[in-house]
């Protein structure tokens, strides 16, 4: 996830966001990826059900809240081994 935060800051909607944490256009990042409305959701809650992300819908066109779990922990390390 290019768009996840760094550092913590504040959206001009009022929305905190940790390090670890984004906000995203489910629609945006499926036609990004070129895959199906249901397919993009199902990974999602794969995802969730890994324990990798949590997320969940902010309403109207706000966009999904989806956070990183372990964000600090697995930047910079070499996943190949």
């Amino acid at each position: 996830m290019s768009q996840t935060n760094y550092e913590p800051r504040t959206l001009r909607n009022g929305i905190r966001l940790d390090v670890g944490d984004c906000v995203i256009s489910q629609e945006n990042v499926r036609l990004l990826l070129n895959i199906p409305k249901g397919s993009f959701r199902k990974h999602l809650n794969s995802l969730q059900e890994l324990g990798h992300i949590q997320f969940r819908g902010l309403g109207g066109q706000q966009g999904t809240f989806v956070s990183i779990l372990n964000y600090e922990e697995t930047q910079g390390k070499d996943t190949d081994d």
